[in-house]
């Protein structure tokens, strides 16, 4: 089904900043509400589809702006984690998909056959053999013999037990009785040790000597519940060779009058046990228990499944419960894996279990309608790896709940979920759907119910086989217990159940037993002989089981119209197989060849094609950075980023296809189509570079692209939005390492340039991570930088050109990176300037660093002419002041744009109410002299507020306390005071760290702009160092702030403000003139050379050298003169990066950062 929203009208955007005129459509595509939807648990906008103006409506548009809003989640939080914004900076595309209407389809190659599910050349594999081949454990055991022996049997009661009644019956299991103290007292156990036990019901069951064993415990505990694992007292590993029910103790059982024994027998035998007689014994109320194995385990060690016949399942609608016991490998979990997974015929999941994720989430998805309900919950490590669980999955429609089992009891739930389930075309146990993301470890009684079983059912019968009492037995679909097939030598049953690779199936041991866990029959305890007297060590003993080596599988494929899919399923073992006689720890004792007969098979490959597909181009419109959300807000109305996307708006017309978006924010998203004429047509765009590029091959994969122009075009751009990804190792590449990127055109480097993006001073701040942070090409809460480069003088007249880019090679970290060519007709006009942004004053938050401004107006202009635009006018002013005009005079080639600066004295600008909302216009024209001939883009307006005005009561005082506490680095900070002229009223820098600074300032009526400056780039305070804690504040003389700055604040943080006084300050005020500082060379090999210029002449200048660290490395004083060149010799310091601080007699500093080679 295709979702189609979309709103389209004509408006006036009245409080943004990029300019406008009221002829402009909007098309609303995604909005908050959307999104903000507990219904649909919050998803991501998506891919869908919206209607945008016809292709064939006549209409001409100057420029097409893409309006990107983001706020924070109202109701519920990004992706269930707890945050109203979502936590990490993650990458966010806009793709555009042009559904051209082409028909095409893929050529595919699969194996002709596959041996353990892989490919290969040629292989032999053993086929035919007598019996399944084996391996051979030898074990070797202790051994002991009794001598002066003497037998006491216990005191028998009225009771016969029949063995038959165990509720296992596999060969292998586990019983214990417990023996009171007062029991053991009345059996004479005082003062006599017991060094041997008879048993004479199993002496007809010891098939090998090793078959039963047994453990002695001393327990508080006069009752058992459960199995008791306290430590050992005694146990005997083999029975008596004179007498096979009766087994000699590895040391004396002597009792010390009060604990209770607990007697513990464990059973591996080969079959089934055959019991010759009842059991005599009494009954014995809670001092019982036992357990039994479920037969065979299969282990998947990866890169193998177990394929499920879909018709087995596919009566699968509304409710479904999977459950199995698994143990996974401790060695691989947690893991990237699915332990099962059915996909439809679209390859989308109807039903996944991630058992666990890497992260130890397990993740149960059922039901798939445009996407999978899901429910996860972090594991501890020792349900999932190491240890048998039994886990429990269900899904019911109708009550819309999703729930997973532990053991019986409820672990998860969650609500909502009523996505019904569709037919599968494929479901794999062991692996994902596509024989992907493999499970290792073991699993066991796989079941899988056309129902949700009830809580009830679930704990009832977790541990136990399924029986005509199973209240939902006649919904049972799947039963698999893992048992092999003699006639296949593998699990399943080649009709409904396939094995795939070669997992193995594996016996238990006793000591696992779990299934069917009670008390004993009727709670019966047998009559055992206890043996006194004296146990020697004799010969050892050796006994030597057998364990079956799996089978791999042999597959046999063929093509089926658009696909392929295996007709036969065989097993065997490589020719090359070897059967060993092993000890228990793995050392091989011998080795015997496989014998059989051999089967040769040579492979070759299967040609065919896909299923036809529609050709559908992506476009990437535009990228961009979540924040880091913890504890941020972007307020009621959100932060909007706005992106020129007039390149596209070929693609943009009709019904469009549109992803942008993930869940970390609420996302709303609108189109500005500004109706006029645009400075070229768009003709064709060729989009070439798209993907992920690992920087270890990069070059080998970002080739040149060759373009070859058509009829009508005349003019080309490079369009390339690169952002580097991946760090941890070596240069902490891509993400945060310095490297340059250069374009190519026709073979011949044309554009070269550092990728490093400054992120310290971005507009959104402060955000919860590492913001501040330099990144390659992006940064957090921050568009994606996107470069054009114009390829028109390159190659203009040419059938065809190419254009290749490079990035300096590093073997870590990779690249989100995307190449386009647009090709354009003519320039449409000959002579038109655009007002293209108001920068100040605005209410725009992206360029709320500097306002509201003292400052005059600055806006951003672009020649859209053909001709070099030298001059315009301008006309400007705020609704209800002065109306100023300004001539800019330059150089401005098409396409070019430059920001101006518009003088403006009116006080109004700053002086009045900062509550209200004032607007600024501005308009341009005559350029060149000539009529603009798209007067529609000359007018642009803002809204604003004015800034703050400070004042005390009855404007009887003028002063301004700079109340500054520095952190541990106190030379990265700095501070100054400009007046709405921009001249230097005051600054100073601060020497000493931890220290607290009050500078008493006397300031005359009139706007100022106080900044706080930080060299380092990290604010006054910030988390992720170890600078320590630092603040600055405007105070008034008695008391109470005018203002207290945002300590983590990056690179700087500026207020401007308006000082109302009645006082005016009579002292003379000599100017402070600027002063510089240049290093160089820098980078150098240590020896640096420093000029100074600005500085009070005749007076001396302090200086001081830090490290990267903070710590003073070197300090001195020069004096000025004119024109002062210093050496600085660092020369005998390591290579690093160092800060030169300068202080004059006033306070002021300079600061710079060396970088020594």
């Amino acid at each position: 089904m295709r979702l189609a929203f979309a709103l389209l009208f004509s408006a006036l955007l009245s409080t943004q900043t990029f300019a406008q005129n009221p002829d402009t459509t909007w098309v609303q595509t995604y909005t908050w509400e959307a999104q903000n939807n507990p219904a649909t648990a919050y998803e991501s906008p998506g891919r869908r589809w919206f209607d945008f103006p016809a292709s064939d409506n006549d209409s001409t548009y100057q420029k097409v702006l893409m309006y990107y809003n983001l706020k924070c989640f109202e109701d519920g939080t990004a992706g269930n984690l707890g945050y109203a914004c979502g936590e990490w900076d993650y990458l966010t595309y806009t793709y555009l998909f042009d559904h051209t209407g082409m028909m095409d389809s893929n050529s595919l190659t699969h194996p002709h056959w596959l041996i353990d599910d892989l490919d290969f050349v040629s292989d032999t594999l053993v086929t035919e053999v007598a019996q399944v081949p084996v391996d051979t454990v030898r074990w070797t055991y202790s051994n002991y013999e009794l001598s002066g022996a003497t037998s006491s049997g216990e005191a028998v009661g009225t009771f016969t037990a029949a063995p038959s009644e165990l509720e296992w019956e596999s060969d292998c299991g586990r019983m214990q009785w417990v023996w009171s103290a007062d029991e053991l007292e009345a059996l004479g156990w005082n003062g006599t040790p017991s060094v041997g036990v008879e048993w004479p019901a199993v002496a007809s069951l010891v098939e090998a000597r090793d078959a039963v064993q047994w453990n002695f415990y001393w327990s508080a505990a006069d009752s058992l519940g459960g199995f008791y694992t306290g430590p050992i007292a005694a146990s005997s590993k083999v029975s008596d060779a004179s007498a096979p029910g009766r087994f000699v103790l590895d040391a004396p059982l002597e009792w010390d009058g009060e604990s209770h024994l607990v007697v513990e027998v464990l059973m591996q035998l080969d079959e089934a046990p055959v019991w010759e007689a009842d059991w005599a014994g009494e009954e014995a109320p809670q001092k019982t228990w036992q357990a039994g194995t479920a037969g065979s385990y299969v282990h998947f060690d990866g890169n193998d499944r177990i394929e499920v016949a879909v018709d087995e399942i596919n009566v699968i609608d509304d409710a479904v419960t999977v459950e199995f016991w698994s143990r996974g490998t401790p060695e691989f979990q947690p893991e990237n894996n699915s332990i099962c997974e059915g996909m439809n015929a679209d390859n989308q999941r109807e039903i996944n279990i991630h058992f666990p994720w890497s992260n130890g989430r397990i993740y149960w998805d059922a039901g798939f309608d445009g996407g999978y309900d899901r429910i996860d919950q972090a594991a501890e490590t020792n349900q999932y790896e190491g240890e048998w669980h039994h886990w429990a999955f269900t899904k019911d429609v109708a009550t819309a709940t999703m729930a997973i089992y532990f053991d019986g009891a409820l672990w998860h739930s969650g609500t909502d979920k009523d996505n019904l389930f569709g037919d599968m075309v494929r479901f794999h146990i062991g692996c994902n759907g596509n024989s992907g993301n493999d499970y290792r470890g073991d699993v066991d009684e796989f079941r899988m119910w056309n129902a949700a079983l009830a809580p009830t059912a679930v704990a009832e019968f977790f541990n136990r086989s399924v029986d005509e009492s199973h209240p939902n037995a006649d919904d049972l679909l799947i039963n698999l217990s893992m048992d092999v097939n003699l006639e296949l030598y593998a699990i399943g049953d080649g009709v409904t159940h396939f094995s795939h690779g070669n997992a193995g199936a594996k016996k238990y041991e006793a000591s696992e037993a779990f299934w069917h866990p009670g008390a004993m029959p009727q709670g019966v305890r047998p009559s055992l002989i206890w043996w006194s007297g004296d146990a020697a060590a004799a010969d050892s003993v050796v006994v030597d089981h057998v364990e079956a080596i799996p089978a791999t599988s042999i597959a046999e494929w063929a093509v089926q119209g658009n696909a392929v899919t295996w007709e036969s399923l065989e097993y065997g073992w490589p020719a090359e197989t070897v059967r060993t006689t092993r000890t228990p720890s793995g050392e091989v004792l011998a080795t015997y060849p496989l014998a059989g007969s051999a089967t040769e098979y040579l492979n070759d490959t299967l040609t065919y094609f896909s299923v036809p597909f529609e050709v559908v181009d992506r476009y990437e419109l535009a990228r961009y950075i979540t924040p880091y959300g913890i504890g941020l807000t972007l307020d009621d109305d959100g932060w909007t980023w706005v992106f020129d996307v007039s390149d596209y708006v070929h693609l943009l017309r009709d019904s469009v296809e549109l992803q942008a978006g993930n869940w970390q924010e609420l996302l709303d998203m609108k189109f500005a189509f500004v109706h006029g004429t645009p400075p070229r047509d768009v003709k064709r765009m060729d989009a070439f570079w798209k993907g992920q590029y690992g920087l270890s091959t990069f070059d080998g994969n970002v080739t040149d692209h060759a373009f070859a122009p058509q009829e009508g075009e005349s003019m080309f751009r490079l369009k390339t939005r690169a952002s580097g990804h991946g760090f941890g190792s070596g240069n902490n590449c891509a993400e945060f390492c310095y490297n340059t990127h250069s374009v190519k055109v026709n073979g011949d480097a044309q554009w070269s340039w550092e990728i490093m993006r400054e992120c310290a001073d971005n507009a959104l701040y402060p955000q919860g991570g590492t913001w501040i942070y330099d990144r390659a090409g992006w940064c957090p809460g921050a568009v994606v930088d996107t470069k054009d480069f114009e390829l028109t003088p390159l190659v203009a007249g040419q059938d065809e050109f190419s254009v290749d880019y490079d990035i300096t090679y590093d073997p870590d970290g990779n690249y989100r990176f995307e190449g386009q060519i647009v090709a354009y007709g003519e320039p449409n006009m000959t002579y038109d300037v655009e007002i293209s942004q108001i920068l100040s004053p605005s209410d725009d938050k992206l360029e709320s660093r500097w306002n509201p401004i003292c400052e005059s107006p600055t806006v951003r202009i672009r020649n859209n002419g053909s001709q070099l635009l030298t001059t315009c006018q301008f006309s400007y002013g705020i609704e209800g002041g002065a109306t100023a005009t300004y001539e800019w005079t330059g150089n401005l080639a098409f396409l070019e744009s430059v920001e101006v600066e518009l003088p403006y004295d009116d006080p109004s600008l700053y002086e009045g109410n900062d509550e209200e909302w004032v607007l600024f216009e501005v308009e341009v024209n005559q350029p060149n002299g000539m009529v603009d001939e798209e007067p529609r883009n000359n007018k642009a307006s803002s809204r604003f507020h004015r800034v703050p005005t400070w004042s005390y009561p009855d404007l009887d005082d003028n002063r301004v306390i700079i109340w500054t506490k520095t952190n541990q680095v106190a030379w990265e900070t700095s501070v100054e005071l400009l007046d709405a002229q921009g001249n230097l009223v005051w600054e100073r820098g601060y020497p000493t760290a931890n220290t607290t600074f009050k500078d008493t300032l006397s300031l005359n009526q009139g706007c100022y702009r106080f900044t706080v400056n930080d060299v380092g780039d990290d604010g006054q305070s910030f988390w992720a160092n170890s600078d320590g804690s630092g603040y600055t504040r405007l105070k008034k003389v008695a008391g109470g702030n005018f203002i207290n700055f945002e300590p983590d604040f990056g690179r700087y943080i500026s207020q401007a403000f308006f000082f109302q006084t009645n006082l005016v300050t009579v002292e003379e005020e000599l100017p402070i003139s600027p002063v510089s500082m240049v290093v160089f060379p820098n980078p150098s090999d240590g020896v640096f050379q420093v000029s100074l210029g600005g500085f009070q002449a005749g007076k001396s200048l302090d200086w001081l050298c830090y490290d990267a660290m903070g710590r003073l490395i070197n300090s001195g004083e020069w004096q000025v003169s004119s024109g002062l060149l210093q050496s600085l010799d660092l020369s005998d310091l390591p290579t690093g990066t160092y800060a030169l601080i300068c202080y004059d007699g006033q306070g002021r500093k300079l600061s710079k950062w060396l970088q020594k080679q």
